[in-house]
């Protein structure tokens, strides 16, 4: 029966004694489409890079019909390099294919494909593989990377100041804290920050140097999972007309930004306090003059003195209903 006769064909045959008696026989065609169903693993779930991958694809051909001239594609996943491909897969560009291939009937056929891992491939990188029969079923497999390079932007950074509000002429600390929330350490990584025009810069830590108001941390190493710590100081300018402070941290993509007030004291938010309050002489006669000494200490300077740094704020007196107001004196 020729290989293109269509389904449902009757074929007849006849034969006939010559001048004689004939006989008839029929058979009819049967055509069954064979069935074909693709699965493919690399039996493994991770890698590292520089490893290879070893896919192993199997064409089930469920049917009682052998399928031929059977044809299946492979997309290499992005971040591979192919290495080898059985039973005469070819690749061209990331895709490798077999052609002309028989899958006898109840029967299955398995094809390998070996690919590298990219050293260059991040941690955490899905490495997605896809096989197709054509005009048929796909497969997926699916990997993920391991230990390999970790992505600079998987971080946090945080800038903290360690008083708020500060006076004109304070020194005060900032600390940064940038957290890799990679699974494998950062290293060479850079840390700035940006100082508020109206501070100078003191002092940092871990190495940061100083220049034009930016503090730069080089060649920083963030262990995996880990945080690291720096801090810088700075003081405030003694002739600052400004209410807010700020000052920015960065760290590849990441940023923080943080804000400091200036001189704003409000009632129950300042630090100076009446220290002691006595009067002279004592005891006083009647129309004597008597006088009163309120001594203030600002708790933010550290001193009583006015050579100190001086904070403007209200005293208010209240005098015995008998006393009559002279005059006030200060230093």
């Amino acid at each position: 029966v020729n290989s293109g006769t269509a389904n449902g064909t009757v074929l007849t045959n006849t034969a006939q004694i010559q001048n004689g008696p004939s006989a008839v026989d029929t058979t009819t065609v049967s055509s069954t489409q064979p069935t074909l169903t693709i699965s493919k693993t690399d039996n493994r779930t991770t890698v590292t890079p520089g490893e290879s991958l070893t896919y192993i694809i199997t064409v089930q051909n469920t049917s009682t019909t052998t399928a031929t001239n059977v044809s299946v594609g492979d997309q290499l996943p992005g971040n591979t390099t192919f290495v080898s491909a059985s039973n005469g897969g070819t690749l061209n560009g990331q895709v490798v294919t077999w052609n002309n291939l028989t899958v006898n009937a109840s029967s299955s056929l398995t094809l390998t494909l070996q690919a590298t891992v990219n050293s260059s491939t991040p941690n955490g990188t899905v490495l997605t593989n896809v096989t197709q029969i054509a005009g048929g079923m796909s497969a997926t497999d699916t990997t993920t990377v391991q230990g390999g390079t970790p992505d600079p932007n998987n971080v946090t950074i945080d800038l903290t100041d360690d008083r708020d509000p500060v006076d004109a002429g304070e020194s005060f600390c900032y600390t940064v804290r940038v957290t890799n929330l990679n699974s494998s350490q950062l290293t060479n990584q850079t840390v700035t920050q940006t100082l508020d025009g109206d501070t100078e810069y003191q002092s940092s830590s871990q190495g940061g140097s100083h220049s034009s108001n930016i503090i730069t941390w080089n060649s920083i190493t963030l262990p995996a999972n880990g945080t690291v710590t720096m801090n810088s100081c700075v003081s405030v300018d003694d002739d600052t007309d400004k209410d807010i402070l700020s000052s920015q941290a960065f760290i590849s993509s990441k940023s923080d930004t943080e804000t400091t007030r200036v001189g704003d004291f409000v009632d129950g938010d300042t630090d100076c306090e009446v220290q002691s309050i006595s009067d002279s002489p004592d005891p006083v006669a009647p129309g004597e003059e008597i006088s009163y000494s309120i001594r203030v200490r600002n708790g933010r300077s550290g001193s009583t003195s006015t050579n100190g740094t001086s904070t403007l704020f209200d005293i208010v007196a209240f005098l015995d209903n008998d006393v009559e107001f002279l005059a006030v004196r200060g230093r």
